[in-house]
């Protein structure tokens, strides 16, 4: 009986109470390891009024939230031509794994915006990938 409770403590778990792995780009997130490009650095021509710096910031921080309802809310509203903004909206609905609405805006992108930037397309990319 000892030896049975022995064995039974010192075995190693095979593991089928152990939560899933979390993934590396959340890992990497929270650790600040993130690689991230601010718009500000960007010289493709892409000028952004006040306003749309504001909303770009307020997109993102409800993005980092995983806030689906409110970035979605955030950029409804929106009916400006600039591409950072909807780039800033499909990578808030790829974190939030809403990619149906990230294509729909990516749509809208084409639509409304004379060129798609690197990120804007990049997003759209990874977006298409999980359709």
């Amino acid at each position: 009986v000892c030896s049975l409770l022995w064995l039974h403590v010192h075995t190693p778990s095979c593991g089928f109470g152990r939560a899933k792995q979390q993934p590396l780009s959340e890992l990497r997130e929270r650790t600040g390891l993130a690689i991230r490009k601010s718009a500000r650095g960007r010289n493709d021509g892409t000028v952004l009024s006040k306003e749309e710096k504001k909303l770009v910031s307020k997109i993102a921080a409800a993005s980092e939230d995983r806030n689906w309802p409110a970035a979605r809310s955030l950029f409804s509203g929106y009916v400006g031509n600039a591409s950072p903004v909807y780039g800033v909206a499909m990578n808030a609905a790829f974190r939030c794994r809403q990619y149906k609405d990230g294509a729909k805006i990516y749509e809208q992108c084409r639509t409304n915006c004379e060129l798609v930037d690197q990120p804007a397309f990049t997003v759209a990319l990874r977006i298409f990938a999980k359709l």
